[in-house]
């Protein structure tokens, strides 16, 4: 088997095209287990950032086709599309790309921690519905475990940021110590979300939300927040000292109009600062221009991450670099379980066989566990073997270590990596 990954992020691809991978997540990843012939585990994980698809397959070139195929078939792209702006990475690259992106370094800014806890649904929804393997489970698992490592270790993650909190940090600059009190979110998604749980840790209570979709007053009620509509939007933008928008939709909400009619009736002292998150921007960005206001957009965020974490992402890549290695050899290592299996269940027969022919149908050693002190037997012998098989798969040549075996013993047995 082996491990495949086709995928790709907010750098390749439109901000529609990452939305329409996250509505078909399920429809994907269900297409995909049902190839149960070439596939025997598939993750994916699709966020507002990143659309990737995670496989344990028999058949590489077999399983790129049919992923490629299911994911032009939902999103509603050619093959070609899909096939030039998604990656495609195999076997031990694998892991080192999804360790880097669980520890946020291949977020829109770096060292988020949004992205672990996307890792981590996405696999609990493979898990629940059973279409994540053994391998699936084991790599996902180690990418937490990883990231954890990374953040425990760096100054990346000591900062704990992510995506809104440095925002809204280096939004508190522009307000000059005015301590902010509101706030408008412009979006219901699953960022706003996010977003809203943000605001509250710092103390806002006066949160309301605006959404073109016209999904407002239902994410207000689920949120304890208040809705407000298109009548409303410029008159709550004149007294709230936040503006936080994350829809990600066509077109702006926002002109350098609508805010400048704002800030002309604006009665608040502070200045207005708003945020755009969105991949798609939501405010058009010539708001930038005018005075009395702070846009942060996402390109202020990526600036805005020092210098210093050059070196804590050195060390981070360090970290996810052996980390991906040792899973490798731990998969090798693996795959010569059916061997040792094989081996072992060989000699405990023959000593089995050997300790009825002893008793000869009579109870002549009433004292001595002969099936016990057998096994024992058994496992001393085979001490050795078993090590040496971990050690020979290490170093690529389990099928030295297979033919000894089947020299020595006359087994039939093929390791779980062999065709």
């Amino acid at each position: 088997m082996t491990l495949v990954f086709v995928g790709t992020d907010f750098r390749d691809v439109p901000q529609s095209l990452l939305e329409a991978a996250e509505r078909h997540a399920d429809a994907v990843r269900d297409a995909l287990a049902a190839l149960t012939d070439i596939i025997d585990g598939v993750v994916v994980v699709a966020t507002c950032s990143r659309a990737e698809v995670y496989v344990d397959t028999s058949d590489v070139p077999k399983a790129l086709d049919r992923i490629i195929t299911s994911l032009s078939e939902h999103l509603g792209e050619s093959p070609e599309m899909i096939g030039q702006v998604f990656r495609v990475l195999t076997g031990p690259a694998v892991p080192r790309h999804l360790f880097a992106v669980t520890a946020g370094l291949e977020s829109m800014v770096i060292g988020e921690a949004e992205i672990a806890g996307q890792i981590r649904s996405a696999l609990a929804v493979s898990q629940y519905n059973a279409h994540a393997n053994k391998t699936l489970n084991r790599l996902f698992q180690r990418a937490q475990r990883v990231s954890r490592k990374v953040w425990a270790s760096t100054d990346i993650g000591r900062s704990g940021r992510s995506i809104i909190h440095t925002a809204l940090a280096l939004a508190e600059e522009h307000l000059g110590g005015h301590q902010p009190r509101s706030a408008l979110v412009i979006g219901t998604g699953a960022y706003s979300r996010v977003i809203v749980a943000a605001l509250k840790k710092r103390g806002l209570h006066s949160i309301r939300v605006f959404s073109r979709s016209g999904r407002a007053h239902e994410f207000a009620v689920s949120h304890n927040i208040e809705a407000i509509t298109g009548e409303e939007l410029l008159d709550v933008l004149a007294e709230v000292d936040f503006v936080i928008s994350a829809s990600g939709q066509h077109g702006y909400v926002l002109s350098p109009n609508d805010v400048r009619d704002s800030l002309a009736r604006r009665h608040n002292t502070a200045a207005l600062t708003l945020i755009d998150v969105a991949l798609s921007p939501d405010i058009d960005p010539r708001v930038a221009l005018l005075d009395e206001c702070t846009l942060i957009a996402l390109e202020t965020l990526r600036q805005e991450i020092p210098q210093k974490h050059s070196e804590s992402i050195r060390e981070a890549d360090i970290i996810i670099e052996r980390a991906a290695a040792e899973f490798e050899v731990e998969e090798k290592a693996r795959e010569m379980d059916p061997i040792v299996t094989a081996l072992r269940s060989h000699i405990n027969d023959r000593v089995e066989h050997e300790l009825r022919s002893i008793r000869g149908g009579t109870d002549e050693f009433p004292d001595i566990n002969l099936e016990k002190a057998g096994r024992r037997i058994a496992n001393a012998i085979l001490h050795t073997p078993s090590i040496r098989a971990k050690e020979y798969a290490a170093h690529g040549q389990q099928e030295e270590y297979l033919r000894a075996v089947n020299l020595l013993f006359g087994l039939e047995v093929h390791h779980r990596g062999a065709p």
